[in-house]
């Protein structure tokens, strides 16, 4: 076997293990990234029952219903100025109580 070919698989097996080692860090921050979504999706869900009886039914109807402040409105009663107060108010709740998880 000539001396380049030598060379050549040496060389090979002197990078594997970097590459299993870039490739378990990319799995691992995946892992991580997926860990971390469900935990802050957790710390969201605790902070939602955390909210006010109108509060949480404004911000369901808003963000998983997708309807307008016109609809929620008609449907809870209110004014419109009013489903867009309770929605203010539940973000501000959910935003001030998750920076203290540093999220």
């Amino acid at each position: 076997m000539p001396i380049f070919d030598k060379l050549r698989v040496i060389g090979r097996f002197e990078r594997l293990p970097e590459c299993l080692l870039a490739e378990i860090a990319d799995h691992q921050s995946d892992t991580f990234r997926e860990v971390t979504a469900n935990e802050i999706e957790g710390l969201i869900k605790q902070e939602k029952d955390k909210l006010t009886i109108h509060q949480q039914k404004a911000f369901k109807m808003s963000r998983e219903e997708d309807l307008s402040y016109r609809d929620i409105a008609d449907d809870m009663g209110v004014s419109v100025n009013r489903v867009n107060y309770l929605i203010c108010c539940a973000l501000k709740s959910i935003r001030l109580n998750l920076t203290k998880y540093g999220v």
